[in-house]
């Protein structure tokens, strides 16, 4: 980094002064406007929109000339059992017919006949979860394809109890967090009313959906950011909020953030708005749309989205956080206010 010195020289009863200035400006690589010889940061950085470069361009990162956020994921294989007519990018989801299909090419030929015949004779079978203790038992599979996913349980420090899953190296709460209190005991401050609420300043607190107890045993609750990085342990010991790279992580293990999505979502309309597109919760997370709370007040986006805080802070006023929707299969990566109330997973340490 380059640093500008504009030198003053006064001699004054023989003493010679000199005077120093530094640049400010953008001193973020990510940001539109970084500046390589900015040294003090003046809040001037802006970021290009999530699905747009810095000259409000659309990516189009597989190129193929259809922006990202307008893509349709999905099997585009027409011989395949679950071939998507409006899918404009594979997503490697593609099953066919016969399980002795190992090239996965919807023919069963040569290369894997005879692998075919070994397993199956001339009948072909129905591969998936054969275990009846798994969550993703299939009554119909008769040849079991390791795909089984089992929930362990973990118990807060006020008693409340949440699904767990195992999801590649990581080990995830399968439910949203819902305990008013940090690891030691010491209470989270409830922020109910608006009042209450926008005081917290840079306080952690916490408040319930419209004040709905019903929304509350389903969707958790909503947590400041300052909560969700309060050094006492909003998370119960033995557990922690994951930082941005530990949600990425969790992301590229299913594939990458444009279908992650369809993976973590829980399935069905009953809590998810329709159609919640391409939601299979394949991977047990069960994502629910717990919605949001602006740093105002308001709450929004129940039954929409669910939003869940990272421990990762991009600038003073810009925390990471995670989003999914009804409407598409995508998990987002943004950044907004700390004051916002967001839903909060936790991972074992």
């Amino acid at each position: 980094m380059r640093t500008r010195f504009f030198l003053i020289s006064t001699l004054f009863l023989g003493v010679s002064i000199n005077t120093a200035a530094q640049l400010s400006g953008c001193t973020y690589p990510q940001a539109c406007n970084f500046s390589a010889d900015a040294t003090i940061d003046d809040g001037s950085c802006f970021f290009a929109a999530i699905g747009f470069d810095c000259e409000g361009q659309c990516l189009d990162n597989n190129e193929n000339g259809i922006c990202d956020f307008d893509e349709v994921y999905g099997c585009t294989y027409i011989n395949a059992l679950n071939y998507n007519q409006l899918a404009t990018s594979d997503n490697g989801t593609c099953t066919f017919t016969c399980a002795g299909d190992f090239d996965n090419n919807a023919i069963v030929n040569a290369s894997d006949l005879l692998s075919f015949l070994v397993a199956f004779g001339n009948q072909c079978g129905v591969i998936g979860c054969t275990s009846l203790e798994a969550i993703n038992y299939n009554p119909e599979a008769d040849l079991d394809n390791g795909s089984c996913i089992f929930y362990g349980e973990l118990t807060d420090g006020e008693g409340n109890t949440y699904n767990t899953v195992v999801i590649g190296d990581q080990e995830w709460m399968a439910e949203n967090l819902r305990v008013t209190t940090y690891a030691n005991g010491d209470p989270i401050t409830n922020g109910q009313l608006v009042a209450s609420w926008t005081g917290l300043g840079t306080t952690g607190g916490y408040a319930v959906y419209n004040d709905d107890p019903e929304l509350e045993a389903v969707y958790g609750l909503l947590y400041n950011w300052y909560a969700a990085v309060d050094e006492r342990n909003v998370c119960p010991t033995g557990w922690h909020v994951p930082s941005d790279d530990e949600w990425t992580e969790l992301t590229d293990f299913l594939g990458g953030e444009g279908v992650a999505g369809e993976k973590l979502k829980a399935t069905g309309t009953e809590f998810w708005q329709e159609p919640n597109f391409a939601a299979n919760d394949e991977s047990g997370f069960s994502a629910l749309p717990g919605g949001w709370r602006l740093s105002f007040g308001p709450f929004n986006f129940n039954g929409e989205n669910c939003y869940f805080w990272t421990s990762t802070s991009l600038t003073t006023n810009n925390k990471w956080y995670r989003r999914m929707s009804f409407n598409t299969g995508i998990v987002s990566r943004d950044f907004s206010d700390p004051k916002l109330g967001m839903s909060i997973r936790c991972v074992r340490d």
